[in-house]
């Protein structure tokens, strides 16, 4: 019997392999199966869509595992922020963002990272430093964090 461990590695290999539709049917056998997708596993989806500049769809299975009523933590928040910031919609990462917020989940120093690499790779160092010195308040920097701060100065 499959149980929710092997359903989340199955989906994690097969979205590394590029396989993200095999993966996608597989999630969608789980609940058949007795099993009810994780955030892990969406976390999954919503990251590999945004690898492949499918945002629609990184949106929609967030969307989905909202209304599977599956909470979503900050794994999938900075899957959901990095795939927005890959396809330059920094205003939706802003309010992913909110939404983590008003939802009290707290940002990690790899949301942190997500934010500012991409700000800095378009070369908006000044939003960089105020993300920086809202996200330090919020969550633990890292040795990343601090060096890419480093490098734009």
């Amino acid at each position: 019997m499959v149980d929710i461990v092997t359903y989340g590695i199955m989906v994690d290999v097969l979205c590394k392999a590029g396989r993200v539709d095999e993966a996608i049917g597989i999630v969608r056998t789980m609940d058949s199966n007795g099993c009810k997708p994780t955030s892990f596993i969406y976390s999954v989806l919503v990251h590999t869509y945004g690898v492949e500049n499918r945002i629609e769809d990184a949106v929609d299975a967030f969307m989905e595992m909202e209304s599977k009523g599956v909470e979503a933590d900050v794994v999938v928040y900075n899957a959901l922020i990095g795939a927005f910031i890959k396809v330059d919609r920094f205003k939706n990462a802003y309010r992913v963002l909110n939404d983590m917020d008003s939802k009290g989940i707290m940002p990690n120093s790899r949301t942190c990272n997500v934010m500012l690499n991409g700000l800095i790779g378009r070369g908006k160092t000044e939003e960089a430093f105020k993300v920086f010195r809202r996200m330090v308040k919020v969550c633990q920097a890292d040795s990343d964090t601090y060096t890419m701060m480093i490098k734009i100065c």
